[in-house]
């Protein structure tokens, strides 16, 4: 007589017994199959997922507001940055115009920019501490300035040759619209290009101080960074854009008027040329306005930079 078959793992058995010699399965109820699952794919540099929610760019703005409140010493930093900008202010909207006049330009732009570095640097850093809330001094700034300035600068020529050939592209885009008679689409190809390399690289600067990671992995880690959290990316870039707006419209107001006042010679002249029409207590006012407005769009948007991208990839 044929012996019962098991439904496990295919060994004969004896009638009646309740386990299998072989496998120890009860023979007369097949094992569940367990799939194998799959592996997950790499979540690149550990990166979050987060869904589309106010509370998490509008949380962390707010709380970039609240940080400089309490502490304003922060803003004497920013002063500081936006003083020394002042002399390249003067050099541009005062005359005489000339080949020295541009050299001297372009002489302070270059120190601005190698001075900003410095400036970015110490600044994240008092923005990390704050997040974390630790203490911070002047000479945290210094420390944290010094600390990350070549990487920041090696990022920041990197990110300027980024979007140098991001401009060439754009206007070649435009070109090609133009002469295909599109050149509304051409215009908002080159609008939305143009934002969304902006977004992608809007974290490169923490992450290279705050992860302290090499200066390509910052980029690369911005990348992912934004792709994986792009609604919240998208709202946190739109917000900062419609806040240092904001913060500035008081400067924007005063060249507005002027220029309204001067419709008539827009035809002719060029922007460069009414603010140079412009009366001295007008430009004054807008320097000084720029001045103290300008430190603190400045300051505003590196601690909202700061808290958005910590607060979604760090448990306090």
């Amino acid at each position: 007589m044929k012996m019962p078959f098991c439904s496990n793992c295919g060994s004969w058995v004896d009638k009646g017994v309740e386990k299998c010699p072989k496998c120890g399965l009860n023979p007369n109820i097949k094992a569940e199959v367990k799939e194998k699952k799959k592996e997950s794919k790499k979540i690149p540099y550990d990166l979050p997922t987060s869904k589309f929610h106010s509370s998490i760019f509008m949380g962390s703005l707010t709380k970039a507001f609240t940080y400089l409140r309490e502490n304003p010493s922060i803003y004497l930093i920013g002063l500081l940055f936006y003083a020394l900008q002042m002399p390249y202010q003067i050099i541009t909207f005062f005359p005489p115009a000339g080949p020295l006049k541009y050299l001297l330009q372009f002489s302070f732009m270059v120190v601005l920019f190698l001075i900003g570095v410095f400036f970015v640097g110490g600044i994240l850093g008092i923005a990390k501490k704050l997040f974390h809330k630790k203490k911070y001094s002047f000479n945290t700034f210094l420390e944290e300035g010094k600390r990350n300035y070549v990487r920041l600068l090696i990022g920041s020529i990197l990110y300027l040759i980024i979007t140098a050939v991001s401009v060439v592209l754009l206007i070649l885009i435009i070109l090609f619209c133009a002469i295909a008679s599109m050149p509304i689409v051409g215009i908002l190809c080159s609008l939305i290009f143009i934002v969304l390399i902006q977004m992608f690289f809007a974290f490169y600067g923490i992450i290279l101080v705050a992860d302290e990671l090499s200066v390509i992995d910052s980029f690369k880690k911005s990348y992912f960074f934004a792709r994986m959290n792009f609604s919240n990316v998208f709202a946190y870039y739109i917000t900062d854009f419609v806040v240092s707006i904001l913060i500035m419209l008081p400067v924007i107001a005063i060249y507005l008027v002027w220029f309204l006042r001067d419709m008539s010679k827009i035809g002719g002249e060029t922007i460069y040329s009414l603010q140079m029409t412009m009366p001295l207590e007008y430009r004054l006012l807008s320097f000084i306005l720029m001045l103290f407005l300008g430190a603190l769009s400045y300051l505003i948007s590196f601690l909202y930079n700061t808290q958005f991208y910590l607060s979604l990839t760090r448990k306090k």
